[in-house]
């Protein structure tokens, strides 16, 4: 676990932005190529990556940059998300929690009879038929994407179950990836940010933007998909070769003004009850960040758009 200092990145962005977001970047590529190296080097005799992290960790972002790589160096790669063999909400036998909801969190949500069919044709070179999932209306749609791996090809399935041996069977023809935000932002005396509520602010973005939901929904929420990381999530980590600290060290900045005011909105007893109130706190302490400055290329840009 790494420990970062507000107050140190609010310096670092008021005195040079730019200088500031390239380091950044800068190391967090190195971390790209490190991983995508990994995976270069046991292409031959494991041509599926297996990439999970938390909600809100970047592995889609993450996925597309090692393909980018592996493409660049003529190992032709393919990525998939699992979120596109959710079952269907119309399913009668979906997962429910304890308080009797549908259960997201619960690898029993994802159809592993066909992901487990799907595998075995990619390693046979065969193709196969990749459903399509719409999220505001939690049902699959009519359309799917065609995939015919070709010998010597690779292709990376990104999603938080990627690791968990009842979704993917626990291959040996894998290579695994665990990336999370496994840094603590530290601001003043009192507050010490934990890094799932930085996966929160990304989360909160994202839901907004993509899936039709407020902000207090996604905090509603947080609770049963925090159980749901400790359950089918975290046991499975160790059954990564190469693990990603997805922490940007301005993303905070970049975050403030898109989310301050409306958490600012929500009442002070809901967040404390809910265990978020130091965001607002980390938040309003942050250093404004003009969003033209974030790179298009940069993994939190999948949250920003």
């Amino acid at each position: 676990m790494h420990f970062v200092s507000l107050e140190r990145l609010n310096e670092a962005l008021a005195r040079d932005p730019r200088a500031a977001i390239l380091e950044a970047e800068a190391a967090f590529a190195d971390k790209i190529l490190k991983t995508a190296r990994k995976i270069e080097k046991n292409s031959s005799e494991k041509p599926i990556v297996l990439l999970t992290g938390p909600s809100g960790s970047g592995k889609t972002t993450a996925a597309l940059m090692i393909e980018n790589y592996l493409d660049s160096t003529g190992h032709e790669t393919h990525t998939i998300s699992l979120d596109n063999y959710f079952h269907d909400r119309t399913n009668g036998n979906l997962p429910v929690d304890e308080e009797g909801n549908i259960d997201y969190e619960s690898p029993l949500h994802l159809d592993a009879e066909l992901l487990a069919k799907h595998m075995l044709a990619i390693e046979r070179c065969e193709p196969i038929e990749i459903p399509t999932f719409d999220f505001p209306t939690q049902k699959r749609t009519d359309k799917t994407v065609r995939l015919h791996r070709k010998p010597g090809e690779l292709v990376i399935f990104e999603g938080i179950h990627a690791l968990n041996p009842l979704v993917t069977g626990g291959r040996k023809s894998a290579t695994g990836i665990y990336i999370s935000v496994r840094t603590r932002v530290m601001c003043g005396d009192d507050v010490l940010l934990h890094p799932s509520l930085i996966r929160l602010m990304r989360r909160l973005l994202r839901d907004k933007n993509h899936r039709g939901q407020s902000f207090e929904d996604t905090i509603n929420r947080l609770k049963s998909v925090t159980r749901g990381e400790r359950l089918f999530i975290d046991p499975f980590k160790r059954n990564a070769e190469e693990e990603i600290d997805s922490f940007c060290p301005y993303e905070i900045s970049a975050y403030r003004d898109l989310i301050l005011p409306e958490l600012s909105s929500l009442s002070e007893y809901f967040l404390r009850e809910k265990g978020v109130y130091d965001l607002l706190t980390v938040l309003r302490a942050a250093q404004p960040l003009d969003l033209k400055a974030v790179p298009e290329r940069a993994l939190i840009h999948e949250f920003l758009s």
